[in-house]
């Protein structure tokens, strides 16, 4: 009798299961078609039940800034396809609690623009338009007209995230949202620090977040995750830098891409006198498997006749580092002298190599044989710059840098050479401080900073006249000049993000480290890419904790909350602005992004890329009207790049004061 019941059950049973299958497989492809996304499987997150998915076609725009002539409605950036079955005008849906529409807040477009009408729109959503590496064919708008169609690259919150996540953080008396990654430093540092700016964490994989602090992310499809980006939201990551400035051989490829630039010979010296391409001393690469070693050594060999000739101290050797391709924090450096007589002929080149260079990949990077000194020892710098924008270019610098001096004096001397207490390791290790050498010498104080008298007082050249509007200044410019050649290969994915309607802010963590010749010029060793944040570990050399805090103000982590004392005249301001200067539909954002930052900045944190032209070409400090002036390096600004410059040029900022700790404080009658 059961087995008959079953069997007359099964052909009932089997109708609702198909018809059930179905339908949930129509629902699949409606949502597949409505987002028009055909991404991996494993790099689309799905919602969780209840939650919106952050798409352009669905999520209202958090910005005060939202870009003139939208359609169908203000504040909501509508997915065209004819295919889309959600609405994606936000008057077409309910009216949420007050606590969601605080969160969702929908703001006019900027008054006196609607003669400029864009219409933002996604371009293309296909896997085939993702780009993939670097790109130097790809022909970037020469025209803001070219701009028409690309969103801003803004921050806009506190954004979209989900009826239930935004509530349950109004609930807990949190502006915004924010993700770590899993690295030490960032559940030890990057946590404490959001949360003490009144950030709630999120921790669910498949909910997105106002800020997301993790590792760079190294490949490009990642940044066109639509579910997984939140609108408005901030990320640590730029599409492709770490790959252009991050490797041991980034710098020496760059400085071969500005030689191309310049038409300079790749295999010689640079031309005496050259401003330009310095940001790094010369590199070659090498690699070495068994007996087999392959490097452009006759060029190496001439080279270093060129340094041996140039060399007005006569020293009777030249230094030369050893990198791996893949080290990191000093692991694997090598230190070799090359004296006079190796470099005589093409025999004795080639046999001094094959003795010293092991099996692997390598750089030979060119040693600074009389650098700056503080109190006659070396040092180098740990510099901290954060990018904010690739186009408009924006870049902000930490106005000290991080001294990373040697525990013995200086010697060039060729039986120095491989002592890395003197070259190399700085502080030094329990063997460089416990030497009995007479040129162990311990730094009591220790330098914690650049930018105060006892650095000034103790620097070999002396005087805070020479480090600040000398030395320091060739920082801002060299940091400059390695962006805008990194740029020219990646401009494409940040042109791509936008065009597809993906409207969220890339920022990225840039740590070189500068060492100094003996006339102030600063050069590159390398670029650290990793984002890590050391907080206070090494608080009794480094106390930079606060420095962290303040850069993470600086990209907009909190909302800018001062920018309630100077929205509506800023909103003035840009609107004539951009009427008489044809702003494309996303740039107003931008600019308001740049004024944030300035307001927002603190603690000796600053601007330096775009500023006004205020010191001539000759003038250390004056490398914008270098880059102004040099067809070469101008040809690399964008139309945006240009634009923004304009608006520099007004000179027009809410009104405020920096304090004496480089602090900016606005005033409340703005």
């Amino acid at each position: 009798r059961q087995s008959s019941v079953t069997r007359s059950w099964m052909p009932k049973q089997a109708v609702l299961l198909s018809t059930v299958l179905a339908a949930v497989l129509l629902v699949i492809l409606t949502m597949r078609n409505a987002s028009s996304v055909a991404l991996t499987k494993s790099l689309f997150l799905p919602p969780k039940p209840g939650m919106a998915a952050v798409t352009p076609a669905q999520i209202s725009v958090s910005s005060e800034y939202a870009p003139s002539g939208q359609r169908k409605g203000t504040g909501s950036y509508e997915n065209t396809s004819a295919a889309s079955t959600r609405p994606t005008n936000a008057s077409h849906r309910k009216q949420p609690p007050a606590p969601e529409r605080e969160i969702n807040a929908v703001f006019t477009a900027l008054p006196g623009l609607a003669d400029q009408s864009v219409a933002l729109e996604i371009n293309d959503t296909s896997d085939a338009s993702i780009p993939t590496g670097e790109n130097y064919e790809y022909s970037a708008p020469r025209s803001l007209a070219g701009y028409s169609r690309f969103v801003d690259g803004a921050s806009g919150g506190p954004a979209v995230i989900g009826v239930q996540q935004a509530l349950a953080a109004h609930r807990r008396n949190c502006a915004h949202s924010f993700r770590v990654g899993d690295r030490g430093d960032m559940k030890d540092v990057m946590r404490p620090i959001f949360k003490g700016l009144r950030l709630c964490e999120v921790r669910e994989a498949d909910q997105a977040a106002d800020v997301q602090w993790t590792r760079p992310w190294a490949d490009p499809v990642a940044f066109f995750r639509r579910n997984a980006i939140a609108v408005g939201s901030i990320v640590n990551s730029i599409g492709g830098l770490p790959q252009q400035v991050g490797v041991k051989p980034s710098l020496a490829s760059l400085q071969l891409q500005c030689f191309k630039r310049f038409g300079y010979h790749p295999l010689k010296a640079l031309p005496p006198g050259t401003p330009h391409c310095q940001f790094t001393k010369r590199a070659f690469q090498l690699e070495r498997s068994g007996d087999n070693l392959q490097m452009q050594y006759r060029a190496f060999r001439n080279y270093n006749m060129h340094l041996f000739k140039a060399n007005a101290s006569q020293l009777p050797h030249q230094i030369w580092i050893l990198k791996s391709r893949n080290g990191f924090n000093q692991v694997g450096i090598h230190m070799y002298s090359l004296p006079l007589s190796d470099v005589e002929s093409d025999q004795s080149m080639s046999r001094w190599l094959s003795q010293r260079v092991p099996q692997g990949e390598w750089v030979f990077q060119e040693y600074i044989m009389s650098p700056m000194t503080f109190k006659g020892h070396k040092f180098d710098l740990r510099v901290w710059s954060i990018v904010t924008s690739l186009d408009p270019l924006r870049m902000h610098l930490l106005g000290t840098g991080i001294p990373k001096v040697s525990s013995w004096r200086y010697k060039n001397d060729p039986e120095y050479a491989k002592n890395q207490c003197i070259h190399v390791l700085f502080p030094g290790t329990s063997e460089c401080y416990f030497s009995k050498n007479p040129l162990a010498e311990i730094l009591k104080p220790y330098p914690q900073r650049t930018d105060e008298a006892f650095w000034y007082e103790n620097m070999d050249p002396v005087g805070e006249s020479f480090w600040r509007n000398r030395a320091w200044p060739t920082v801002e410019h060299r940091l400059s000049e390695l962006m805008l050649l990194a740029r020219d290969a990646i401009l494409h994915i940040d042109h791509q993000i936008k065009r597809k309607g993906l409207r969220y802010k890339r920022v990225f963590f840039l740590q070189p480290d500068f060492v100094f010749d003996s006339e102030g010029n600063g050069h590159m060793v390398e670029v650290n890419t990793n984002g890590y944040m050391i907080g206070n570990l090494h608080s009794a050399f480094f106390n930079v904790y606060d420095f962290q805090v303040a850069v993470v103000k600086l990209m907009g982590a909190h909302g800018y909350p001062k920018k309630r004392l100077y929205k509506e005249k800023l909103r003035l301001k840009i609107s004539a602005f951009c009427k008489s200067h044809s702003c494309p539909g996303a740039f107003p954002r931008e600019i308001a992004e740049l004024v944030h930052e300035e307001m927002h900045a603190s603690l000796g944190w600053y601007r330096i890329f775009p500023r006004v032209a205020d010191y001539p070409a000759s003038d250390a400090r004056g490398y914008m009207n270098k880059f102004l002036s040099t067809p070469e390096w101008r040809s690399s600004f964008t139309p945006l790049d240009e634009l923004m410059l304009k608006w520099l040029e007004t000179r027009w900022w809410p009104k405020h004061v920096r304090d004496s700790n480089n602090t900016v404080h606005v005033y409340a009658d703005n």
